[in-house]
């Protein structure tokens, strides 16, 4: 439903030889089969712009232009620069229940952790690498936030 609070993961890891293996996404601990017959996989090595320069980086809509806007609540957003990590590193899942982990592990150059715990400050980084963001939108905080273990 609409209410249910979900974990999802995005791995963008051009490194791979393999195209379909480049980008890979889970919903809840399950890997989701994903549609490249639009733009397709990345090339083998390819840049990509979030994360790097002087780029702009967005979260809950499409980079290239003001469309697209995510219509949710993000409870916990990290964004990893340089690795590629797999599901158990941020929950345990057992049955329909997953529990947040507390991540331990590093966050790269430009990675961040927006806990969105700062009403003041939203896009305040906790990773310990001092990659703040703005918002530049109307994003505002809410009380309503999961516990773990999370259905």
């Amino acid at each position: 439903t609409a209410t249910d609070w979900h974990h999802w993961l995005l791995v963008w890891d051009t490194t791979l030889a393999t195209a379909g293996d480049r980008i890979k996404a889970w919903r809840d601990g399950v890997s989701l089969t994903l549609n490249n017959s639009g733009s397709g996989a990345p090339l083998q090595n390819e840049g990509t712009w979030f994360g790097r320069g002087s780029s702009t980086m967005y979260i809950g809509r499409q980079f290239d232009s003001n469309i697209n806007h995510w219509d949710g609540q993000m409870a916990d957003f990290h964004y990893i620069d340089g690795q590629a990590k797999v599901v158990s590193d941020f929950v345990d899942f057992s049955g329909s229940d997953f529990t947040i982990l507390d991540y331990g592990g590093t966050y790269g150059t430009h990675g961040a952790r927006l806990r969105f715990d700062n009403g003041a400050d939203l896009g305040e980084d906790s990773s310990g690498n001092g990659n703040d963001w703005t918002n530049n939108a109307t994003v505002t905080q809410s009380t309503d936030v999961p516990t773990s273990p999370v259905s």
